[in-house]
């Protein structure tokens, strides 16, 4: 029996060690640190909010992709 640790995204178990086994072979998956709570709409907004500043976008964003368009 072997032992490594792993990371699971939501879909997929990624090691993050070698695996010390060659071939197919049986697993017993065990959770040891809880799931981190969900993304909310508020936490996005306040995502967002901080690139408002920054942003790339100054104008309308419509009319900058259409210019980004017409150029290519």
């Amino acid at each position: 029996m072997y032992a490594i640790k792993a990371r699971f995204n939501g879909a997929v178990i990624i090691p993050t060690e070698t695996l010390p086994v060659k071939g197919p072979c049986d697993a017993i998956v065990t959770f040891i640190n809880p799931p981190e709570p969900a993304k909310t709409i508020d936490d996005l907004d306040e995502f967002f909010g901080r690139f408002r500043e920054h942003s790339p976008w100054n104008g309308d964003s419509v009319e900058i992709v259409r210019k980004m368009r017409d150029e290519w």
